[in-house]
């Protein structure tokens, strides 16, 4: 859907010609490589939080202290990682989809008299006129990120016609989401090695109480760059071959409306379910699950 590789197309039909090709296609090695450092970030944090919430009542519980050192050395090591990964990935977007890249930068038209691109801290991208309100950006920054270069620009989004541009205010702020939630966990990183330095990781319940609520942010990073890969991609379906008008199903509304309806009650279920099972395991102190394991084992 992304970068499309190793297929033939007959009218309407896209055929497989090269298998190895369509799997490992221009970016396919790199958003696997993005994702599993995801979602083991998200896990870290959930894991740390839990381990922290418990923590907060009982800082000598030797469970939920392993618990959190084990998260954050992970975290330490994977965050960093997966902070060069994306870079790679960016590059290799700019490569294949440029006018994703444009609208994550809501780049709109190169200015003569500016050297390098600035990269738009915040800003409301408007597509009606083409440019950016209540603009704050930093000189030449995204010119060394995009290009590595401080003088470099990327096309920008006019070299497109407005039907092939994706939503550039919602691309732009979810990409933003992501980026500045990754930084902020990196941030949550340094503390932690201070804290270790300083022989206080356990005691200080500030950040006892800062890791309980950073349990979601791996998770808010994840939505907000699949939100990004995928508004990105629009208006294509299948990226430069087939738009998402062009896919519009055939079957009549009250189908749609069932099948959706169906998935909708299946994964609340499920959504539920999960959400029960979860707080009901982590409200109990990890101590008393292992040695409630170890018996078990015993016997």
């Amino acid at each position: 859907m992304q970068t499309p590789a190793g297929y033939s197309r007959e009218g309407g039909q896209f055929i497989p010609v090269d298998w190895l090709q369509v799997i490992f296609n221009p970016s396919s090695l790199y958003r696997l490589v993005h994702m599993s450092l995801a979602a083991m970030i998200a896990t870290a944090f959930v894991v740390a939080s839990i381990a922290a919430w418990h923590l907060l009542k009982d800082r000598t519980d030797p469970v939920s202290r392993k618990m959190l050192s084990m998260a954050l050395w992970m975290l330490t090591f994977v965050v960093p990682l997966q902070i060069v990964a994306g870079d790679v990935h960016g590059l290799n977007t700019l490569e294949n989809q440029p006018v994703k890249v444009a609208a994550m930068e809501a780049y709109w038209e190169h200015e003569p008299k500016q050297n390098g691109m600035p990269m738009v801290v915040a800003a409301w991208p408007d597509s009606d006129s083409e440019s950016n309100q209540f603009t704050l950006e930093i000189p030449r920054l995204s010119s060394l990120y995009l290009t590595h270069s401080l003088t470099e620009k990327i096309q920008p989004l006019t070299a497109w016609p407005k039907a092939e541009r994706p939503n550039v205010a919602l691309v732009f702020w979810s990409f933003r989401a992501m980026v500045y939630t990754g930084f902020a966990m990196f941030g949550i990183v340094v503390v932690s090695l201070y804290l270790r330095y300083r022989r206080s990781l356990f005691e200080g319940r500030w950040f006892l109480r800062l890791m309980t609520l950073a349990l979601p942010m791996g998770l808010i990073a994840i939505e907000a760059g699949w939100i990004t890969t995928e508004a990105g991609r629009q208006p294509w379906i299948i990226y430069g071959e087939m738009t998402v008008q062009e896919a519009v199903t055939p079957y009549q509304s009250w189908q749609l409306i069932v099948s959706l309806a169906v998935l909708w009650t299946v994964y609340s279920l499920v959504i539920g379910a999960g959400t029960y099972l979860f707080f009901k395991l982590t409200k109990r102190p990890p101590r008393t699950m292992l040695n409630e394991n170890a018996s078990t084992g015993s016997s």
